[in-house]
């Protein structure tokens, strides 16, 4: 639109004629670069966007507990649109924007969303909701109109309907708890993505997937101690079991809550599988010191390390936490032994790390992902003003960008290549791309939502409990088409994804012909084919002349045709080929040996690829192959496994399947030869039933001959992968980093540690959080801590106070209760964790009761979404000690630089009564009076939106003191009148027409007061904070006090 001043919305020009900016800060934003809009009242500004009631979905029939979404136009003081700068670092000067469009009903309640994308398409949310105001159900219209075709498939999904119900149990004790998420994609059959069931406690207990059954169990404290994922048809088929001991089980018995140890074994048939074990010690401070490694293999009181160890020991700090010296164990060639001994320097009289030096050379552990002492100078990493790390020598980082909200915008990894991310101005990624110079590529990842891209490919989409990916359907009536699959994340206690499993396995055929015409796609997969491809003797069918001709005196050409693969516990694979030789061999002649056989295999794989994947871009480059046949006594293993299936007759030469564990070290009892038939002069086909893979780890499929004086020509080598339900395993050592080859993948995902996304490009190793990045090698983070203050005794770079065992880093959590000199924070909505205390929890039940309602919700989004700190403590009240509940704020020149609001009392046990003199005429409840109190909290976080010195703040300051006259002189301050009267007053109305709507007469009532005259009704043993006592108290007379 155009005003008459000339400006356009949403330029500043437009703001500046149009809206007051009397006494605002900054005085003047003409010259300012606008980051966001944010739209109230109406949609005069928000062109371009209209509801569509089209795309919102009808309650169900005959369900009177859902209802409709109708539109209203009565917005005001809700929240209509956004517009935020998306923050493209290659075009710093783009005027590009996201732009979101909210419609509500009569009730306040979002119903439907509409956005831009940065794609181009539009993204429309609709919602439907229970009466009692919950989420029922949420339909996404995704568009991407450069959506490419995935293979497969005929044509691309560039609109994409999601659709999803949450069912909830509302009956009597069911705490509005979701028992059944189902999902459909474009109107497709409706699919279970879980069931849940809950304790008394409202504790999970099972989970249950079409894959899998996780159980979850509890001691008597409410503490977690047990989790097994199951296959659900057959039992006996574990995915993941997990067991948590404090008090018992290992040496040290821990009752404050500090884990002492912790056994987990992955996929087994068997419940005497072998097991493994991290046993934990701890300083005075519960900060990790030790976790001693161990596996279970000969019985169940066989404890040892002797063949892996992955102890994480040494661990000091400073007084401030930053870790002064850490070591690693990890296998390296076979065998444990020392993979870092760590020592840190930091700078003078500061929590920023300059320079780390590992006793352990690089080049000893390259295979390994840990830390590489790459430099040896003074200072190894940078930092600019605000803490965040520009460079990295050990890693090559030579510089890093971050926007103003401390996210980085550019990572340049010396001549690697680069990673740029791109951001809307909440903070939002919705680009990263990854440009290697090394290979010239560029991989571009669009997030959009829970769509996930890469160039332009749909990738996943994530859900609650994993990620449906999309294939395409290759056979059978609905050939060319697109659907969807399902993989689960199993988790730890900490949300650590170990196994990730899928609900429809993949099978894949790899079929190499050694024509010209297939070759490129053939060397894709497939090793050495060029080296060996020769015309084919006898054929006469021109599209087939070609086969490998194989020399056994030819160190480069006694080795085949090789493929080598990733496979995963379940995994089955076949095997054939067609093998030809002209004559009898000479059984005088010498033969090549098994340790030349070897070294040529070793050649033909370094350089080539695992599964499609250049080797160069497997993670451990040539180091994974060098491991698997590096070992010394492998030459004679293979002899034996040669030697089992020659019959004497025919050349030794042959098809061989060589299966390796998660540690590259050969598994004798699945691993073969096909030897090649004792017929000369026509091709013959050897094959093999399916051998099944019982570990994570790879298998190296290739053909030999070693029968010098006897060429033989190979063709059609096949190999049939049909993967099993395990995709992907995945353990940590304590601070995250990856236990060595313990996650070799069929598909690999990118979310591991604490569910968080690692990027592992050009070496980085880095896990992103969201506010800051991790890095799981040195068990720190990049950059400062945004809510350091509040945490004012440890670095603002420390991971999770140091024990990681315990507890994760979670993001936005503003609330903070306190208990016994413990500290919990609390986000509104969501249910504190099992042993939690009663005041935590009791937060917890009155903020679910009193978010029912507009007012409530506003109160607890406005004070949990605040960058501030409000602290709730409980005080125990008295008859004498009638001003329990209050809230004390500290108020000074500095802050909007502290973190701190003040201290909340609260005493959930005691009500309110309310009344006009001397006389009761009514009540409020627990929940009600802490509403008011973080009213008074919502007053001082919006007037410090303002800044100090400003009119908002300088009325705060002004409203908060105490009147002696005059109307406000009832309620003692005018701040407190108006929190009284736009809060307070306001909530009650909103929970009584709830409370009547729900419960008829019978349905509790709170009264309004007139003034803030009231006193405490001391009980101690109120077991509801939400409802009300009786009213058979309305004659009691009190003293009436503030």
């Amino acid at each position: 639109m155009i005003n008459s001043s000339g400006y356009t919305a949403p330029e500043a020009g437009y703001y500046l004629n149009n809206y007051s900016q009397f006494n605002s800060y900054p005085s003047d934003i003409t010259d300012a670069t606008i980051l966001s809009y944010t739209y109230y009242d109406n949609y005069t500004q928000l062109s371009g966007f209209s509801f569509d009631p089209s795309k919102v979905p009808a309650p169900p029939t005959n369900d009177n507990t859902i209802v409709p979404s109708i539109n209203s136009n009565s917005v005001k003081g809700l929240v209509t649109g956004t517009k935020l700068r998306i923050m493209d670092p290659e075009n710093p000067n783009g005027n590009d924007w996201i732009t979101t469009v909210n419609y509500y009903d009569a009730k306040g309640r979002m119903i439907q969303s509409q956005q831009n994308n940065l794609k181009g398409g539009t993204e429309i949310n609709s919602n439907l909701y229970f009466f009692q105001g919950m989420a029922y159900e949420n339909v996404n219209y995704h568009q991407n109109p450069d959506a490419k075709i995935i293979p497969g498939a005929n044509a691309a999904l560039t609109s994409i309907k999601l659709d999803k119900k949450y069912k909830r149990n509302l009956g009597f004790g069911g705490n509005d708890q979701v028992w059944n998420i189902q999902q459909s994609i474009n109107d497709g059959t409706a699919y279970n993505i879980a069931y849940y069931d809950y304790n008394h406690l409202g504790q999970p207990v099972v989970k249950q997937y079409t894959i899998a059954n996780v159980l979850q169990e509890y001691n008597i404290r409410g503490w977690l101690k047990h989790i097994q994922a199951r296959n659900p048809v057959d039992q006996d088929i574990n995915y993941f079991n997990e067991t948590l001991h404090y008090d018992q089980g290992f040496g040290s018995k821990l009752y404050n809550g500090n884990i002492a140890g912790i056994t987990w074994n992955y996929y087994n048939t068997d419940d005497n599988a072998q097991k493994h074990a991290y046993g934990y010690s701890y300083d005075q401070v519960n900060r990790l010191t030790h976790a001693e490694y161990r596996n279970n293999i000969a019985s169940p009181n066989n404890w040892v390390k002797d063949n892996f160890d992955y102890t994480n020991s040494n661990i000091s700090y400073d007084a401030l936490g930053n870790i002064q010296t850490m070591n690693h164990r990890g296998n390296i060639g076979g065998s444990p032994g020392d993979m870092d001994i760590l020592s840190y320097t930091y700078a003078p009289n500061s929590n920023k790390l300059v320079k780390v030096s590992d006793a352990v050379a690089a080049a000893t552990t390259n295979a390994l992902p840990d830390f590489k002492d790459n430099a040896n100078e003074d200072e190894e990493y940078t930092y600019d003003d605000n803490g965040n790390l520009l460079s990295d020598a050990n890693k090559d980082i030579t510089k890093v960008v971050y926007n103003y909200l401390n996210k980085p915008e550019l990572i340049a990894v010396g001549s690697k290549g680069k990673i740029t991310y791109t951001y809307d101005a909440a903070g939002n990624r919705l680009r990263k791309k990854i440009k290697d110079y090394t290979n010239a590529t560029t991989e571009i990842w669009d997030y959009i939502g829970n769509f996930v891209y890469k160039d332009d490919q749909l990738q996943y989409i994530i859900n609650e409990e994993g990620r449906s990916r999309p294939q395409g359907v290759t056979s059978g009536s609905q050939s060319g088409q697109t659907k969807f699959v399902y993989d689960y994340f199993i988790k730890d206690h900490l949300g650590n994804v170990r196994s990730t499993i899928s609900a429809a396995p993949d099978s894949a055929q790899y079929l190499a012909r050694h024509e010209i015409a297939t070759a490129n796609a053939e060397q894709l997969v497939f090793d050495n084919i060029a080296a060996v491809r020769e015309d084919k003797p006898g054929s006469i069918n021109p599209d087939d002349v070609k086969a490998a001709k194989l020399i056994a005196n030819n160190p480069n050409k006694r080795i085949g045709t090789a493929i080598m693969l990733r496979v995963m516990p379940g995994d089955k694979l076949t095997f054939a080929t067609d093998a030809y030789y002209e004559t009898e061999p000479n059984h005088e002649l010498d033969n090549s040996s098994a340790e030349d056989i070897v070294t040529s295999l070793t050649a033909a794989l370094t350089g080539g690829t695992v599964g499609g994947m250049p080797v160069s871009e497997s993670g451990n480059s040539s180091n994974l192959i060098n491991q698997a046949l590096g070992n010394a006594g492998l030459g004679n293993q293979l002899e034996n496994i040669l030697n089992q299936t020659y019959t004497g007759n025919g050349p030794k030469a042959g098809l061989n399947y060589l299966f390796f564990d998660k540690n590259m070290k050969l598994m004798n009892q699945i691993s073969g030869s096909l030897p090649v038939t004792a017929t000369p002069g026509v091709f013959n086909n050897i094959s093999h039933t399916p051998v099944v893979s019982t570990e994570p780890g790879y298998v190296i499929v290739y053909v030999d001959n070693r029968n010098i004086g006897t060429d033989v020509w190979f063709d059609n080598v096949q190999v049939s992968h049909y993967s099993g339900q395990v995709l992907e395993e995945d353990h940590y050592y304590p601070f995250g980093l990856t236990l060595a080859q313990t996650s070799a993948g069929g598909t690999p995902q990118p979310y591991k540690y604490n569910g968080k996304e690692l990027e592992k490009s050009f070496g980085l190793e880095t896990y992103e959080y969201g506010a800051r990045q991790y890095d799981p090698q040195i068990a720190r983070w990049k950059g400062v801590d945004p809510l350091a203050n509040k945490y004012y005794g440890i670095s603002p770079f420390v991971y999770v106070a140091n024990n990681p065992v315990k507890y994760i880093d979670p993001d936005g959590k503003k609330i903070v209760v306190h208990h016994n000199k413990e500290s919990y924070q609390y986000t509104p909505g969501v249910k504190p964790a099992a042993g939690s205390p009663e005041i935590l929890m009791k937060v917890h039940e009155a903020a679910v009761y009193s978010m029912q309602t507009n007012m409530g919700k506003e109160i607890w989004n406005t004070v949990g979404n605040s960058e501030k700190v409000v602290n709730i403590n409980f005080r125990d009240a008295t008859v004498a000690d009638r001003d329990v509940n209050h809230f004390q704020p500290i108020v000074n020149d500095r802050k909007n630089e502290d973190v701190n609001l003040g201290k909340l009392e609260w005493d959930y046990n005691s009500k309110v009564l309310v009344g006009d003199g001397p006389f009761v005429e009514g009540m409020m409840s627990p929940s009600t009076v802490l509403v008011h109190e973080l009213g008074h909290v919502v007053n001082m976080i919006n007037a410090l939106a303002f800044g100090i010195g400003g009119k908002a703040w300088s009325k705060y300051i002004a409203d908060t003191e105490e009147e002696n006259f005059g109307y406000d002189a009832q309620y003692g301050t005018k701040e407190e009148r108006e929190n009284t009267e736009k809060h307070e007053m306001v909530y009650i109305d909103q929970i009584n027409a709830l409370e009547k709507a729900k419960n008829g007469s019978k349905g509790s009532h709170q009264q309004k007061r007139k003034n803030h005259d009231a006193d405490i009704d001391y009980r101690n043993n109120t077991s509801d904070v939400n409802l009300n006592p009786s009213q058979e108290e309305q004659k009691t007379r009190f003293n009436a006090t503030k």
